[in-house]
């Protein structure tokens, strides 16, 4: 009986934590460049492709072993 409200729920729920996220994360960006930690431009890009990076190979690598 409930399924569409638990899937609408559910949806919601999804949708508000990926936007509490997000403004965390634009938040903290905005906050490390108003005090100067990112006067390197490039080298922050890079540090974070490379966390990107390792992150999904340790995924990748989760999947293919399980």
């Amino acid at each position: 009986d409930g399924l569409v409200t638990a899937l609408l729920a559910f949806n919601l729920g999804i949708e508000a934590g990926q936007a509490v996220f997000a403004s965390v994360l634009l938040g903290l960006i905005a906050a490390v460049q108003r005090l100067g930690a990112l006067g390197h431009r490039a080298r922050a890009q890079r540090l974070a492709g490379y966390a990107v990076g390792t992150i999904a190979c340790y995924w990748m690598f989760e999947r293919l072993v399980a």
